[in-house]
């Protein structure tokens, strides 16, 4: 008898040992492919991290882990500048009150917020965030900044801003700087049609960008920005942005 119930717990011991071991192997294709994504990540191709996210989100049974791979893909819609996604995903982990993992969710929905001119929301959101992390500088200065808007637009200065369409496209156009003496001519950062970089950025799932450059006519009118370097020469295939000029407007900086 003795020797039957020593039988019967080494089955079940096998029985239970092999249970462990297929649940161990059938979550080492997930986590290996969070990690692929996490290591995507860490490189800023936040296009292949998210697409990667997605598919392990799926698979993934632990709530934790799922909880920590959405907010890896509310990241990357963040650092993607799409933050038309970036915002219901990071309101899906409030919901599962993941801010007290992760403070800083809250912190970048008052940023959005605030893109969006949603002001009071901005002001709630960043003041909760604060109760969380009070040594955030950041945090309250741009909420001193959305508690001011309310005077500024009580009391608007009489400076006109216009939308010079020529220089502004549907693409991102950006870091603009006078580059001659006579203050009619502008270099600036663009990923629009006509930039030397064939494919798309793994980063924004756009165009690389390149420097494009723009004149004023003898009317002062904006005319039609270029790419004054179509041989490849100053702009390559990667990203170039972000120009400066030196004081006597001769020699130009890039990243």
């Amino acid at each position: 008898m003795k020797i039957a119930s020593k039988s019967l717990f080494l089955i079940l011991l096998v029985f239970v040992s092999l249970g462990l071991w297929a649940q161990k192997e059938s979550k080492a294709p997930v986590r290996k492919r969070a990690d692929a994504a996490d290591q995507a990540f860490n490189n800023h191709m936040y296009t292949t991290a998210l697409k990667i996210y997605r598919k392990a989100y799926r698979k993934e049974k632990d709530k934790e882990e799922k909880n920590r791979i959405t907010f890896q893909m509310a990241e990357c819609y963040r650092l993607m500048g799409n933050l038309r996604m970036a915002e219901p995903t990071y309101r899906r982990l409030v919901f599962v009150k993941y801010e007290q993992k992760q403070p800083i969710i809250l912190r970048h929905l008052a940023d959005i917020q605030r893109a969006n001119g949603k002001m009071a929301q901005a002001k709630e959101l960043y003041a909760k965030y604060l109760e969380l992390v009070p040594d955030d500088e950041l945090a309250r200065n741009r909420l001193a900044g959305v508690e001011l808007i309310d005077d500024w637009l009580a009391h608007p200065t009489r400076h006109i801003i216009e939308n010079e369409k020529l220089l502004n496209s549907r693409d991102d156009d950006f870091a603009a700087a006078l580059s001659n003496s006579a203050f009619n001519e502008i270099v600036f950062t663009t990923n629009r049609k006509g930039v030397n970089g064939k494919g798309k950025d793994d980063w924004t799932t756009k165009n690389f960008s390149d420097l494009f450059i723009a004149k004023k006519d003898v009317k002062g009118k904006w005319g039609q920005p270029s790419n004054p370097d179509e041989e490849g020469v100053l702009n390559t295939n990667g990203n170039e942005g972000t120009p400066f000029f030196n004081s006597r407007l001769n020699a130009m900086y890039f990243t």
